[in-house]
This record gives structure tokens, sequence and C-alpha cells, in this order.
């Protein structure tokens, strides 16, 4: 997947990539490395240089977030590292030494894109993404509303989980 990255939505000034980096091993379990990167055009890095970098480890069979890495570089700031461990049959997230409980099926946001992807869509199916952003849980529910010339219509409702501290 490839995404313009756009000013005011008219200026292209960036480019962001999303790829299946293929198959490997995740504490010995199968899992898809999915990869997102992103920086600035060679034009506008004249006024504003950024660069970004995204890793998530995809359990192969139940397709749910086991790792996520992210890298963040920015002009004149320290690079920022986020690093996340998604223990799935406890349900809890590790940071560092910071835990949080999880709602089953976890995705993190790279690999809910690409389980959005796996998805059959249907008119008026329904169905619901559980992900986790700056360490709270949120449940995404989306509709099939429509499909037209083979592109499905989806619409989502984000709604934040309540109980969430461990």
């Amino acid at each position: 997947l490839i995404f313009s990255v756009k000013y005011m939505g008219i200026i292209p000034v960036g480019v962001a990539k999303m790829r299946v980096d293929g198959l490997t091993t995740y504490n010995g379990k199968d899992v898809y490395k999915l990869v997102a990167e992103a920086e600035t055009l060679r034009f506008a890095s004249i006024f504003y240089k950024a660069k970004a970098r995204v890793e998530s480890y995809m359990d192969k069979k139940k397709f749910y977030s086991l790792h996520y890495k992210e890298e963040l570089i920015l002009p004149e700031k320290t690079p920022q590292f986020k690093e996340i461990i998604y223990d799935q049959e406890n349900l809890i997230m590790k940071r560092g030494n910071f835990k949080r409980k999880i709602l089953p099926n976890m995705q993190d946001p790279l690999s809910a894109i690409f389980y959005l992807r796996t998805q059959d869509f249907d008119i008026s199916k329904s169905f619901s993404i559980n992900t986790i952003t700056k360490e709270e849980n949120y449940g995404i529910n989306i509709n099939v509303i429509k499909k037209s010339d083979g592109i499905f219509l989806l619409k989502s409702t984000i709604e934040r989980q309540d109980k969430t501290r461990q």
C-alpha cells in the first residue's frame, strides 16, 4: 500500500509505504512481519525533514499483534522509539516497565490495517477491531455500507473501552 501525504490535502509533501515483509518467527510462533515507512519528499525536505518506520509482528494463524516497534525522526529533536509487546494469552501489553490490560485479539495501528484486509466484506456485515493507542484500549466498530465497482464503503465508530488499567 502506498499513500501520498499532502499538506492541506493539496500539496504532496511525503510518501508512506506499507508492506508485508514476509513470514518469520517470533517467540516460536509463525508471524507476518509488517513494515510501514514514511518520509518527506526531497523538495519538501528543504523546509521540514521527517522520517518514520513501524514494524509489527502479526500472528499468522490468529491475525493479532504480538510485537510493535516504532521509530520517529523529526528535525532538531531526539529520535523517538516505542516498543510494545502484546501478551495475547494473558491479555497484557508491556511497554518497558509499564503494563496495561488489553482486550482479546488486540491490534496495533499497523496490524489493524492488515487485519482489515483479511476480512470478507459483504453488504450490511458488521465487525469490530480492538486496538490500542497512547496506552488506551479502543474498539473500532465497522459496518459495510455499500459496494460499487468492487469497492466497499465502510462506516466506522471508535469507542474508548473502560477499565483498562491494571
